[in-house]
């Protein structure tokens, strides 16, 4: 609320006093004139203070009617902020400040707001939809007083600061959806009429059915819009004439038609594999049914073995794949079939069977025999005496290319299974006899001091027979009785 004080005082026109016909302020002549000095305050100022709210009073008003009822008039229609309200209008009607043209500060005065464009003088944003009416009415031409001027479903302010749409517009892009369906219905922008860019706006994806966000909706190999006016083929579908291939395949790969079931599966060369499958799958020739040459079909190789279509040695044993699935029956995709340690081209080479580990049944397998022991992987005794290749290595640590492995005139096998004696020490007992002359001369090859039998003459038995005699205490090639021995054996041999 304002309150006007009046102080009155007596003055003529230009302050000359009155009566003396000076001209007033209106152009009167010889009339008396009624001077003002008046203060428009605000009922905010401080009630205890009254000099302290004239002090701070927003106008100061001086003026000289011709009478009293000139004030009235003047009063009733005083604008002091100049906005197109009279203060008696902002003070009782709308609540403005008289002194200030654009109370809500939204850029608009009070008068335009109140009289032109019908909103709140009070409020910045009348209807609140995110745009000062200054802006509404000025800068996009929407309607202040209404919160989505297009009735779209988004508000003014939602379109202008947040999806760069227009709210003028219901359907911005121009894609048959509204703007306000795009946002919280579909999930599309507003602003552009084909988000995926495959040729078909998003109106007509949504009615179609397709992906907006999609270009090829079905994975099929052709965008959406080839699907719906180029080829004729559904853009829902990934093989529309359900023959077995895809749209795409057909239509940019094998030349069919995607329409015609019959055609899909084409395979020029036979081999069991589509043309589409051998140009993008595995890379193959389609119009050849071998390409890598190796005897199989590159169906064959892909479906039944599992082998490379396009390398004729998929295990790179040294046999052609083809071979391998014909003769010998190895495994085409393992180097070394019986896992021996030889791959299946070396056993070849060796003659041995790349089915079995151990050719020979020696007990060496065959990759032992070749790479570590050197035997004939073909003969499961190599130097024929009588002991298997395995038998000597494993178990006897005899040499499997020496039938008598410690020299001593025996074999190995004779050593082993008739005297008893180590194949691998030429003298068991340590007699200083050979096993094999013990053997020869009759005497134990494991007792150093056998039963004396003269069986000839021998060294050996003479000293076997000299130590028996001495008692063999200190072993028969020692101590006196052997010197003894050897000069009786020297002087029996002189006569």
């Amino acid at each position: 609320m304002f309150f006007a004080a009046l102080i009155l005082s007596a003055c003529g026109a230009s302050g000359t006093p009155p009566g003396e016909g000076a001209a007033g302020p209106f152009g009167q002549t010889g009339v008396d004139e009624v001077c003002y000095d008046t203060h428009i305050r605000s009922a905010s100022c401080d009630e205890g203070d009254p000099e302290l709210c004239w002090d701070e009073a927003w106008a100061d008003l001086s003026f000289c009617l011709a009478d009293d009822a000139s004030f009235a008039d003047w009063e009733h229609n005083l604008d002091s902020d100049q906005d197109g309200l009279t203060d008696e209008e902002e003070l009782n009607t709308y609540g403005t400040d008289p002194l200030d043209d654009d109370t809500d500060d939204d850029g608009l005065r009070d008068g335009e707001e109140v009289l032109t464009y019908h909103t709140d003088p009070l409020n910045p944003d009348t209807d609140g939809d995110g745009l000062d009416d200054r802006d509404e009415v000025i800068g996009y031409d929407t309607d202040p007083n209404d919160v989505d001027t297009d009735g779209d479903g988004l508000e003014d302010g939602e379109e202008v600061h947040d999806y760069n749409s227009d709210p003028l517009l219901t359907d911005t892009d121009e894609d048959g959806l509204s703007d306000g369906d795009e946002v919280y219905v579909y999930g599309t922008p507003p602003d552009d009429h084909d988000i995926d860019g495959d040729g078909l706006n998003d109106g007509e994806e949504i009615a179609i059915g397709t992906d907006p966000y999609s270009w090829d909706t079905d994975d099929d190999g052709l965008n959406d819009f080839q699907e719906v006016y180029n080829t004729g083929t559904s853009p829902l579908a990934w093989d529309t004439d359900g023959g077995g291939r895809s749209d795409g395949g057909e239509v940019n790969t094998d030349g069919t038609d995607p329409l015609y079931p019959a055609d899909d599966l084409l395979d020029s060369d036979e081999d069991g594999l589509t043309d589409w499958d051998e140009n993008n799958v595995y890379g193959t020739d389609p119009f050849a049914p071998d390409t890598d040459g190796d005897g199989l079909d590159d169906g064959d190789e892909v479906q039944d073995h599992g082998t490379d279509p396009n390398i004729a040695d998929t295990d790179g044993d040294g046999i052609d794949d083809g071979d391998e699935v014909e003769e010998p029956w190895t495994d085409p995709t393992k180097a070394d079939t019986d896992d021996d340690g030889l791959e299946d081209g070396d056993e070849l080479e060796h003659g041995t069977d790349p089915n079995d580990r151990d050719s020979d049944n020696d007990g060496l397998s065959d990759g032992d025999e070749v790479w570590t022991h050197g035997t004939d992987p073909l003969n499961l005794d190599s130097d024929g005496d009588g002991l298997d290749d395995g038998d000597e290595v494993q178990e006897h640590g005899t040499d499997p290319f020496a039938p008598d492995t410690d020299g001593d005139g025996l074999d190995d096998p004779d050593e082993i299974w008739q005297y008893g004696t180590d194949p691998t020490n030429p003298d068991t007992d340590g007699d200083g006899c050979s096993d094999g002359e013990e053997v020869e001369d009759g005497n134990d090859p494991l007792d150093p001091c056998p039963e004396c039998h003269l069986r000839g003459e021998g060294m050996c038995d003479f000293i076997t027979q000299q130590g028996k005699a001495a008692g063999c205490s200190t072993g028969a090639g020692s101590g006196p009785g052997l010197v003894l021995a050897l000069l009786g054996l020297m002087i029996r041999y002189r006569r």
